[in-house]
């Protein structure tokens, strides 16, 4: 409840506030990601409801969650996005071109 404010409220209002800020920093660190949202038509929000409402619990496994968890009662919300977006790089890995020029991927 104080990890994420609103959240869990009828109107969601919390969770869209969370979605935008989430798609910002989608923007600035996984700019592929947000290229490649924005080509296809996915929408952030398709990934921050589950991870938001369960704060991961159902996505990956319980040793991975339980560090996220530590790390978001040590450093509050800023683990909990900083943890969406591994999340998201890790389980959304989109493949390097072979026209990228080495060291403008968000890997370098």
């Amino acid at each position: 409840k104080d990890m994420l404010p609103g959240c869990h409220y009828p109107d969601l209002h919390g969770l869209f506030r969370d979605t935008g800020v989430a798609d910002i920093l989608i923007q600035s660190f996984l700019p592929r990601h947000a290229m490649l949202f924005e080509k296809t038509g996915i929408q952030v929000l398709w990934f921050t409801v589950d991870y938001f409402l369960t704060l991961g619990s159902n996505i990956t496994s319980l040793p991975f969650i339980a560090c996220l968890w530590d790390l978001c009662f040590l450093w509050g919300p800023r683990a909990l996005f900083s943890g969406f977006l591994a999340m998201l790089d890790l389980y959304f890995e989109i493949p390097r071109s072979d026209k990228e020029p080495k060291g403008e991927s968000e890997d370098d």
